[in-house]
């Protein structure tokens, strides 16, 4: 499955394609991290790699068996894990360049390669986790034999580690329970919707209504009650562009199916009355007129109002930091120029991106961006890996210019 170009643990980026050409398929593409590949006795490969370009999100991905021995098949080199190649099994990169296979080598037919890897995955984190809970138990029996024979206060520690395990081996057996009464689908989280692309709530047009099926969290407001309209995220066209699947649509708290369900904490605190929830919507039918600027434009009108809202936080937070500055050192006289670097930088990093907001617009002034230190925001605000990814891909495009 995993690519050196691409982040392929979400197997929605493979790039690698394999295409239909009469009774046989043609793979092109590079994969990296292949087990088992290094190994002398293997003799198969199973490729995963894209049949549909166009197809639904989940449905593009197919998978294929190859021979190694098939010409164009070329396994590169062992690749190293924390300086180890674990031979003679081994991970190897393998490149596909024109590799024809038999039609009939496609698994359970095309677009179906992402269900085949999420129930093989399931079950196989679950055996990872098994095995390092193992590891650690016995660990743990060294470290207490060790322990045995010296002095000092690390009770505690042993105390700590003895938790951890039985905590980690508490949820392996509820996520086997789960995976046996739910089946491998049902038992995966829904989505990482700080990559709105990923959104699954659908806004479906019905003569002169739109109907929301989905649910969705952490919203913001929905827990005042003063609340009266919720704006909604879904997609109109699952088919269409990944940035033109969503579109943004008014709601009305009371409108039949919308469930407030219940507030959610964040650090131990509900932040009451304001509030974040979970809200479900069943079958909600609203008037087609509430869609926001037409279908298509939601990830556009969300960027519109991230873009600022972010400068927003960094004001605030930069004023915070300010008033804690001052409030330092009032009580000590040494050790914060530190603390006034960071500010400064904070602070001229903010303005920066105020004027290139000004300046470029929203869109392309993303490659500058400033959170403080707030940990609320780093999850309200979508993780920083999200941001520092989108700082790192405009610094590779500088650097190819």
């Amino acid at each position: 499955m995993t690519e050196p170009q691409v982040a392929s643990s979400d197997a929605t980026n493979i790039e690698s394609s394999i295409k239909r050409e009469g009774d046989t398929y043609v793979i092109n593409g590079t994969k990296w991290w292949t087990s088992g590949a290094m190994d002398p006795r293997c003799k198969v490969l199973i490729v995963m790699g894209k049949t549909d370009f166009t197809a639904a999100k989940h449905k593009q991905q197919s998978m294929i068996i190859v021979d190694t021995h098939t010409p164009g098949v070329h396994i590169r080199r062992p690749l190293m894990v924390f300086g180890f190649d674990d031979a003679p099994h081994g991970h190897a990169e393998v490149s596909f360049v024109n590799v024809r296979v038999p039609a009939k080598n496609i698994l359970l037919g095309e677009g179906r390669g992402f269900e085949i890897a999420q129930g093989r995955l399931g079950p196989g984190r679950l055996h990872h986790c098994m095995r390092l809970i193992g590891a650690a138990e016995r660990g743990m029996q060294m470290m207490a034999q060790r322990a045995l024979k010296k002095q000092g206060s690390f009770i505690s520690d042993i105390a700590k580690c003895r938790i951890e395990i039985e905590k980690a081996r508490l949820l392996a057996l509820e996520a086997a329970d789960q995976l046996d009464k739910l089946g491998n689908k049902k038992a995966q989280p829904q989505v990482a919707s700080s990559d709105a692309t990923n959104i699954e709530s659908s806004i479906k047009r019905e003569g002169d209504t739109y109907v929301i099926n989905g649910t969705k969290w952490w919203t913001s407001g929905a827990m005042d009650p003063r609340c009266k309209v919720l704006i909604v995220m879904g997609k109109t066209d699952f088919t269409a562009a990944k940035h033109k699947q969503q579109s943004m649509i008014i709601v009305d708290t009371h409108t039949p199916g919308v469930h407030i369900r219940r507030p959610l904490m964040v650090f131990g605190f509900d932040d009451a009355p304001h509030g974040h929830a979970e809200v479900s919507f069943v079958n909600v039918r609203v008037p087609a007129k509430n869609i926001l600027l037409g279908e298509g434009r939601g990830f556009e009108i969300a960027q519109g109002r991230l873009g600022p809202g972010r400068l927003h936080h960094c004001m605030r937070l930069i004023g915070a930091a300010e008033r804690g500055m001052q409030m330092m050192a009032q009580r000590a006289l040494k050790s914060v120029w530190k603390c006034r670097i960071e500010i400064e930088k904070a602070r001229l990093l903010a303005l920066e991106a105020a004027d290139q907001l000004d300046k470029l617009g929203n869109k392309k002034a993303r490659g500058i961006y400033c959170n403080g230190q707030a940990r609320t925001l780093r999850i309200a605000n979508g993780p920083d890996e999200v941001h520092l990814g989108t700082i790192g891909k405009l610094e590779l495009q500088r650097t190819r210019l």
